[in-house]
């Protein structure tokens, strides 16, 4: 595997953001950075030194865009399925900068966004979920896991 690439029950993974690599809030329980109150976070947050905003976002994985348009707390969100009910958030982009559509099939590596900073937080960034268990439908949303200890991605300043 080379640097940028993780491996994931069996599903081959990139960086999801090539020039955001910096984490700024890890996976798991946090004081919410705009209420204060305790939350439990269930992806990282990638932002860049000098700024994210527009930088761009890349499938993770091959697979199926599931969703992609507004979703409560995220601002925007575009959620791609992968092999054996694995699935990949994207989160707080504009929806001018969404560039996928659901039932589209994107390619490891394709740009699918641009970060910015909508719906709740506290500037330019891109939430990053992995979840298991995940199904094309709303009732089966998987469970959160830690993208950091699960696919080995480490925080680059």
């Amino acid at each position: 595997i080379l640097p940028g690439q993780y491996q994931f029950n069996g599903i081959q993974f990139v960086h999801p953001s090539p020039e955001a690599k910096y984490i700024t809030s890890p996976f798991g329980r946090r004081s919410a950075p705009t209420a204060g109150a305790s939350t439990y976070h269930q992806g990282i947050d990638l932002a860049r030194s000098g700024g994210a905003e527009g930088r761009p976002i890349v499938a993770a994985a091959d697979g199926e865009v599931i969703w992609a348009g507004s979703a409560s707390g995220y601002g925007n969100l575009i959620e791609i399925l992968h092999a054996g009910g694995v699935s990949t958030r994207y989160g707080h982009m504009y929806a001018s900068n969404i560039f996928v559509t659901v039932g589209q099939q994107v390619k490891m590596g394709q740009k699918i966004a641009a970060i910015g900073a909508a719906g709740i937080g506290t500037g330019a960034h891109l939430h990053f979920e992995l979840r298991t268990g995940v199904g094309k439908s709303m009732s089966q949303q998987g469970t959160a896991i830690d993208p950091q200890s699960n696919l080995g991605i480490v925080s680059e300043g």
